[in-house]
């Protein structure tokens, strides 16, 4: 974003285009994964659309959506929502502050 407000003028607007690998990177379907249900908490009750974090092996953490629900599988996706989006802004530059 800083980039494209150089060169801007107070009171001008344009429409920025940001392509996914310089945004939130390009989706990846390996990170989308299912999990036998067995692997899934008794007490949880999962639904499409719920997120979850995940402790890995060496202790970091995840945070995956639910985007299957099945009695056997439940599918997990640990991309991140805006993934493989181009995200479109309309920028207004209002002042220029400081020096």
């Amino acid at each position: 974003m800083e980039a494209a407000v150089i060169g801007m003028s107070p009171g001008e607007t344009k429409t920025e285009r940001i392509l996914p690998e310089n945004a939130y990177g390009e989706y990846n379907p390996e990170m989308a994964v299912n999990v036998e249900r067995k692997h899934i908490p008794e007490d949880m009750a999962p639904e499409v659309g719920h997120q979850v974090k995940i402790t890995q092996d060496d202790g970091s953490t995840i945070v995956a959506q639910i985007i299957g629900v099945t009695d056997e599988h439940v599918t997990l996706d640990a991309n991140h929502p805006m993934a493989g989006k181009e995200l479109i802004f309309e920028i207004e530059l209002l002042e220029v502050v400081g020096g």
